[in-house]
């Protein structure tokens, strides 16, 4: 991690956050900095973890795992995203094969303490798929209470059947 405070003309020395990781996404309210990634654990399984800093990026906590299960496969393409509303509740949403034999799932945690913890992870894609069925290049938005998820989803695996599909809370 790293920070400007001249608008990009220098940036400070950056700050390891984790040692290990894949596709950093970050987003900021006020004083706070989110970062939440994907990595390998020591079991081989994957996760997402997440990380604040509650001091404009000067420091941050130690990485937690905002996954509730073990997951065994993610598909490694834009693979999360994460968001923050006007009241500093934090979205994130990813894809991952915890469901064995399915392909790729989108799942969901808030949090509504600034990062501090996350609920339950919800699966947003309808239950029905097989084997071959791939979702990934999850994003989401938030705007009042509702919140929008879109993710790509491949059918097959000859890449002829791929379509956007959408969800709102």
């Amino acid at each position: 991690f790293a920070k400007s405070n001249d608008e990009a003309i220098s940036f400070s020395a950056p700050l390891t956050i984790s040692a290990e990781g894949f596709f950093p996404q970050i987003s900021v309210y006020g004083d706070y900095v989110y970062v939440f990634f994907y990595k390998t654990k020591a079991d081989n399984k994957v996760g997402y973890f997440f990380s604040r800093s509650t001091n404009g990026g000067t420091t941050f906590e130690t990485p937690y795992e905002v996954t509730d299960t073990s997951i065994d496969d993610a598909k490694l393409e834009t693979m999360n995203a994460m968001c923050v509303d006007n009241s500093g509740n934090v979205y994130c949403v990813w894809n991952d094969g915890r469901r064995v034999g399915t392909g790729t799932d989108i799942y969901f945690a808030k949090s509504t303490n600034s990062g501090a913890s996350f609920g339950s992870n919800i699966m947003v894609n309808d239950i029905a798929g097989n084997s071959e069925q791939l979702r990934f290049g999850c994003k989401v938005v938030v705007d009042g209470s509702n919140v929008y998820v879109a993710w790509r989803q491949q059918d097959d695996n000859d890449g002829t059947n791929r379509k956007i599909l959408f969800a709102k809370s």
